[in-house]
Parts: structure tokens; sequence; C-alpha cells
């Protein structure tokens, strides 16, 4: 290697210490030289000046499978991390979030603490910035996910993807290499950022954050990306920011127990009505969707957007997908403009049950028992999304942990008089399972 190139070598390594090899040599190239050291010549050349001390090189796994999706926004991935320490000696949280594609990154809030607001929060920001992706990946931390929670149940974090049509996934239990892009991203920002820096308060955190991100996401070349920057791969159609929460009010009323907000549509959206047919499905131009036929015959209105799908009835909303391929908002028969605010809310809703001879009470697909003494009485219930309270006459009876993701039946008000056997008189009409939302 030529003096003036080891020299330079040696230059960019002093002023970057956390560039290797790889890096280095494709900075030599971006500067025109006409003739660019090897990987393995650059290599030599750190450890002949004492910049780079020899390791034992680890072999690599072969039970390892490397993979990736196959374009922008099919895939995010999600976590959160430590070590970032403030003056007086606080450690504050990074909740982040990469592209799997293209190793973008999406999503860098600084927390206080990584509770769930704060957490949901970083998303919904991330998700005004650069639209709904269609899957989600992350571990099974709390705030991610209640289904190992005792007793299970939805987290904020479950219903923000659920309204929004995300579909998530989760790592297996003590599986980090499933989420290898996003911990990879955390070994990045801490080595080239975090390491040995001390900052004045949160603010200044998150500004040293955004800036580095600024740079990752534009400048900084990724070896996984043949030495392209993520911004060169994630190549998608503009995103519409995304009003599904409206702010951090909304978030915090959900986490109290409000009513969680319903998923906005995303973009110039229309809305028509359509009636559910008997096999529970209803039509859309060239297009079928199943809705459920515990709803056919009823009357259901449809929105659809750039890039949601969302059905309601009766006010509830109770179906929100991502926009079906081949599906034009504009080009939807009998459609008109959406009216302003969300389409429907997703609950809580409170149903009327009949208590069984042997005192128990089924709601979703949840059997509980009340005990005979309440044997042919009706009972109230609230349903909300991991619990189920109880009411007799407006008083509490009692609460139960829910433990299924079934919907609700909305039964009619009544049913039919059912004739004796031998046609004898008949059975008074007794009020059956009423449903009605909050």
């Amino acid at each position: 290697m030529p003096a003036a190139v080891e020299a330079r070598v040696c230059e960019l390594r002093r002023v970057h210490p956390e560039w290797g090899p790889q890096r280095l040599r494709h900075e030599l190239a971006r500067e025109g030289l006409p003739v660019v050291p090897s990987r393995s010549g650059v290599y030599r050349a750190l450890v002949r000046n004492g910049l780079l001390v020899p390791g034992v090189r680890r072999r690599r796994r072969r039970d390892y499978r490397r993979w990736e999706r196959d374009r922008p926004m099919q895939l995010w991935q999600m976590d959160v991390m430590g070590g970032i320490r403030l003056a007086g000696g606080a450690e504050v949280k990074l909740v982040t979030g990469v592209d799997d594609h293209s190793r973008f990154c999406v999503a860098a809030g600084v927390v206080q603490q990584a509770t769930a607001q704060a957490v949901c929060r970083v998303f919904t920001q991330a998700l005004e910035r650069h639209g709904v992706p269609e899957e989600l990946l992350t571990d099974n931390g709390k705030v991610f996910t209640g289904r190992f929670s005792r007793p299970p149940g939805l987290v904020l974090f479950e219903r923000l993807c659920r309204e929004r049509g995300i579909i998530q996934r989760f790592t297996k239990v003590r599986s980090p290499t499933t989420t290898g892009k996003i911990e990879r991203f955390h070994k990045t920002i801490q080595a080239e950022l975090l390491t040995g820096r001390v900052f004045a308060d949160l603010a200044q955190a998150q500004a040293a954050v955004d800036a580095w991100v600024v740079e990752y996401n534009t400048s900084r070349p990724h070896q996984a990306l043949d030495m392209r920057t993520p911004a060169e791969r994630f190549t998608h159609p503009p995103a519409v920011p995304s009003p599904a929460v409206a702010g951090e009010v909304a978030a915090v009323s959900v986490a109290a127990g409000s009513d969680p907000p319903a998923a906005s549509a995303v973009g110039p959206a229309v809305q028509a009505r359509r009636r559910v047919q008997a096999n529970g499905t209803i039509r859309l131009g060239t297009h079928g969707l199943s809705v459920g036929r515990r709803l056919a015959g009823t009357e259901v209105v449809v929105r659809v957007s750039a890039s949601l799908l969302q059905v309601a009835h009766d006010g509830l909303l109770v179906k929100t997908m991502p926009l079906p391929a081949g599906l034009d908002p504009s080009r939807v028969p009998g459609a008109r403009p959406a009216d302003p605010g969300p389409l429907g809310r997703p609950g809580p809703v409170q149903v009327t049950r009949r208590v069984h001879k042997v005192g128990t009470v089924t709601v979703a697909g949840q059997k509980f028992r009340m005990g005979t003494v309440w044997a042919g009485q009706l009972l109230t219930v609230r349903v909300e999304a991991e619990l189920f309270h109880v009411f007799f006459d407006g008083v509490l009876l009692k609460t139960v942990a829910r433990t299924t993701r079934n919907e609700v039946v909305r039964f009619g008000p009544r049913r039919p008089p059912r004739q004796r056997a031998g046609g004898g008189k008949p059975h008074g009409q007794a009020p059956r399972s009423v449903s009605t939302q909050l």
C-alpha cells in the first residue's frame, strides 16, 4: 500500500475510531482514489499502526437463518434500549424502530421510562411520519404484548396495532437473534453516539439522537445493503400522516380505561353502505370481503382509504385491515367522500346474559360461574379489553379476567315465540341477550 494511502487510512481511523476496514475502504473510494486498497490491506495497515487490536474472529453459526422482507414498509422491528445517561446519574430509555428491508430508522424516541404510554407515543409518531406498515416484529416485553401477563389481556400497543390493521409478530422467548436488525442498530448507535456521553437533559439527548438518525439514514453506508444508505432502499409511495391517535391525550385516555381511539382513514377516503350477504360477505366492485355471518342481512358502512379498509356496524368498528391489493378507493361503486372523524368506536360494549340453570354465564366464548342462586336471572356484563364486569340492577357483582379475544355477539332484543310440543300455548316472550354500545 502506498505511504500516502496508508497515512489517509490512519487519519480517517483517528477521526472516526468506530469505522472498520470495510467502511474505511468505502470512504477512500468515495474520495476518488485511483486504486483502492483491499479490505485485508486496510486491516493490516490499521494493525501496523496500532489503531486496531487483532482479535480472534468468531466463526459464524450455521444454525442462524438470515432473512429479509422483500420491500419497504412490509415489516418493522421495534424494541427499547437503555444506556442514555443524563447529568445527575439518571438513565433514560430509547424506543427504536427500523424497517426490515431497508434498515431505515423509523422511530428513535428518548423517554424517561419505557411505559406503555411513552412507547405508544413514539410508535404513533412514527406512523404519522412514515405511514402504516403491514407487520410489526417485537420481543415479548410487557409494553408490546399482554399474552404472558397474569391474567392475559390486550395492552395499549396491541390495541393500536389491531385498530390499524397491523399484523403483530413476536420472537420466541429468549431468542434475540430473531430481531437481529434492531439489535444491530442498538449496537451501532451505542458505539457511535452514546458511549461515554452524558446529556444535560431529555431534550438534549433527543436532539443528539435525531441528528445521528438523519446521518444514519441518509449518509452512513450500510454493509448489509452493499454500502448503500438506508434511505436509498427505503423507497415507497409517500405516506399521508395517519392521525390515528390525536396526540398524547388520546393515548393517555386509552391507558386509563376509556375507549381506544379508532383508526382513522389515511389519504382521500371514501365510504359506502353495503348489505351483508347470507354467507357474511360484502362486495366492493370485484373484491369480496368477509365481515362475519353474525352480520348477515344487516347494513354496514365501509370506509376505504389509501392504506386501510374499515367496516362499522351500528356505530361499532367491526373490522380494520390493510387495503387489499388492486382495490382503488376512487372506483368503489356507490361511494362518496368519507365523513370527517372516526368511522366507528371499538367499544367497550355491555351485553345482557341470562344465567344458565347450572349457574354459568357465557360471553365472547368465555364461560364463568355466577352460582346457581342466579339461575334464570338476567345480568348485565360490561365487556372491556381485559375484564368482564357483571352487574345486577346496577350493582357490581363480580369482575372476571378476560381470557379470550373472541368478538362479542350482538343479538337482537327478542327471540320469536316458541310453540309447545303438541300445539299447546306458546311460551312467553323472554328477552334474549341485548347488546348496547356505551
